[in-house]
């Protein structure tokens, strides 16, 4: 079960069944024993998932960029560093500031490098293997 639809039904259940009914001690178990079976089976985790989804968004506003996928390795290492630069100026700028607009800045900046590693992964892991 996709972690998203486990959060909607978790909001149905509290919604729909007082505290403590057995319907919302059926849903625990059930969720427990999904979640134990995800973890068997390789399964994803919830916050791979939800940081994929972020990953996936910020590609998609930038679909209007081409050429990651002819980009060399060096290229594409250079532009991890010129991410990573970015995020640590953000995180310099929340512990100069204390301002938590800067720390959304910094998780931009993480999916960022999240993408340009994916970018690399993409090109070369092939050559890896």
């Amino acid at each position: 079960m996709i972690p998203d639809y486990e959060q909607q039904l978790d909001a149905l259940f509290i919604e729909a069944f007082p505290c403590g009914s057995p319907a919302v001690a059926d849903w625990a178990q059930i969720k427990f024993e999904l979640q134990t079976r995800r973890k068997e089976m390789g399964g994803v985790r919830k916050e791979v998932v939800e940081f994929a989804r972020m990953m996936e968004r910020v590609l998609r506003e930038n679909d209007h960029k081409s050429g990651w996928d002819v980009l060399n390795i060096t290229e594409l290492f250079l532009m991890i560093t010129r991410e990573y630069d970015e995020a640590y100026m953000a995180y310099s700028e929340y512990i100069d500031s204390g301002d938590e607009h800067h720390i959304q800045n910094l998780c931009r900046e993480a999916i960022d490098i999240a993408n340009c590693c994916m970018f690399l992964c993409h090109n070369y892991s092939n050559e890896v293997r």
